[in-house]
Formats: structure tokens, C-alpha cells, sequence
């Protein structure tokens, strides 16, 4: 295989480093990126779902500064929040 590409010191390291990640993220409903692609920056997802089917993500980028525990855990809530009104509109009215 190729070598894993690295961006800072905090990408993933390794195959069964980024599959724990992916998982964590799939349970909990969201995923972070902490300087693990640009020093500096943290980045919080969380995928739009129609019937299991991925149509986008809600994503906020800020200084990794200002994105402190507590602060990473509002955002994550109101990311997924929005994630799931977006989805909800998109969802056709069912008779």
C-alpha cells in the first residue's frame, strides 16, 4: 500500500487509527478535525441523512483557538440539530 498521507502531527496515523475515529464519529453522530489538517483549525461535520443516504454534511470551520470542550460540545449539537432540520425538510410528505 501507499504511505499514509500527513498533514500536521495530528493527522491519523494509521488505517486502524482513522477506522476508531470513523466509528467514534458514526456513533456520536458528528466528527471533529482538530489540527489534524491544518494547524490552527478545527473543523465539526455532521452528515445530512435521507433514509440512511448521505445528501451533505453541515459543517463549521473556527480557530482551534476558540473551539474549547465546551464550545465543541454546543457546536456539536446545534451542527447535528441542523443536519436533522435540514433532512427534515428535504424528506417528502408522506400520505
Amino acid at each position: 500500500p501507499e504511505p499514509w498521507p500527513t498533514f500536521t502531527g495530528q493527522t491519523p496515523m494509521t488505517r486502524a487509527d482513522l477506522e476508531r475515529e470513523v466509528a467514534r464519529a458514526r456513533k456520536r453522530g458528528w466528527a471533529t478535525n482538530r489540527d489534524e489538517w491544518i494547524p490552527g483549525l478545527t473543523v465539526v461535520a455532521a452528515p445530512v441523512l435521507l433514509r440512511e443516504r448521505l445528501l451533505g454534511c453541515v459543517v463549521v470551520a473556527a480557530p482551534s483557538s476558540r473551539v474549547d470542550a465546551a464550545h465543541l460540545a454546543a457546536l456539536s449539537t446545534r451542527i447535528v440539530q441542523a443536519a436533522a432540520d435540514i433532512a427534515g425538510r428535504l424528506e417528502p410528505e408522506r400520505n
